[in-house]
């Protein structure tokens, strides 16, 4: 009787360890599965930075080039999709009949918009278009176009004057006609505030503001400019600059910066003993005072 009730436990054990198996199996065949799954997935990625690594070495000797060919996506449409049109209206556009370029690592020459103007700093955002359409490789024809569609406010109501008057508006006529327009006037304003700019704060808010408005001031007297920054240094800085006499902007604003740095780590030891001297002191009278702590 003994016997038998070994040999049924051992059956049932048999059948556990049976029922253990046919699962591992089916675990290992979903992990199998998945391993492929997994395997493939990888191997797509693989072959994306791959064509990416390769997009990025073209796109690295069309800059070293002076960018005077066709950047590498333009030449990508120009070859598979020469006859496509449409494309989203913040994409600049160009004569060369191609359409939007499709989804890819050379989209992201397009994702750029044109700023809005509305009068404020003209200098900045001809530059920011220069820029733009130089990327995009907007042909000078079609710029006036692009860039009117981003006037607002009464820089768009003189643009209409001005198209009233002119009839057809070139490219350079449009930069010179903006420049008279809306520089003029603020010459003068400019000139007061880089003058009139002291620092508040850190050396280097205070020349992220300076530089700021810099530039109107393309051709301004060297001399002039290092003076106007001197003049708005903070006077612990100032007193030390004033024994260095740097010889251009660049160096003065570097020169600051430093300044300024050696300044905070002479100071960072004192300000430490004051405030252990203070919470010493304020500790010893809160004792003598029998005010308790916690």
């Amino acid at each position: 009787m003994v016997a038998r009730r070994a040999e049924k436990n051992m059956d049932g054990r048999l059948e556990f360890l049976e029922k253990d198996i046919r699962e591992l199996k089916l675990d290992d065949g979903e992990l199998r599965s998945d391993i492929g799954e997994l395997k493939g997935v990888v191997g797509q990625l693989s072959e994306d930075i791959g064509a990416m690594r390769e997009y990025m070495k073209e796109l690295t000797g069309w800059m070293r080039s002076g960018g005077m060919a066709n950047p590498p996506a333009e030449q990508a449409r120009a070859s598979t999709s020469s006859g496509e049109e449409g494309g989203s209206a913040t994409m600049a556009v160009n004569n060369s009949g191609n359409g939007p370029t499709p989804n890819g690592w050379d989209t992201w020459f397009y994702r750029m918009e044109i700023p809005l103007f509305n009068g404020e700093d003209p200098h900045g955002w001809l530059f920011q278009l220069e820029r733009y359409f130089h990327i995009q490789y907007v042909d000078e024809a079609e710029r006036v176009v692009a860039s009117v569609i981003r006037l607002e406010g009464k820089v768009l109501n003189w643009f209409r004057w001005l198209e009233s008057r002119s009839g057809s508006i070139s490219w350079p006529f449009f930069k010179e006609s903006v420049m008279q327009r809306l520089c003029s006037s603020q010459t003068g304003n400019h000139y007061e505030a880089l003058i009139a700019l002291q620092q508040d704060s850190t050396v280097a808010e205070f020349r992220e503001k300076f530089e700021l408005l810099l530039a109107p001031f393309r051709e301004a007297d060297k001399e002039f400019l290092i003076g106007a920054f001197s003049n708005g240094l903070a006077k612990e800085v100032k007193a030390e600059v004033h024994m260095v006499r740097p010889t251009s902007l660049v160096q003065l604003m570097d020169l600051t910066q430093k300044i300024e740095e050696k300044n905070w780590a002479l100071e960072r030891p004192q300000v430490l003993r004051t405030t252990r001297s203070k919470t010493s002191g304020d500790w010893v009278g809160n004792f003598r005072q029998g005010t308790s702590f916690g």
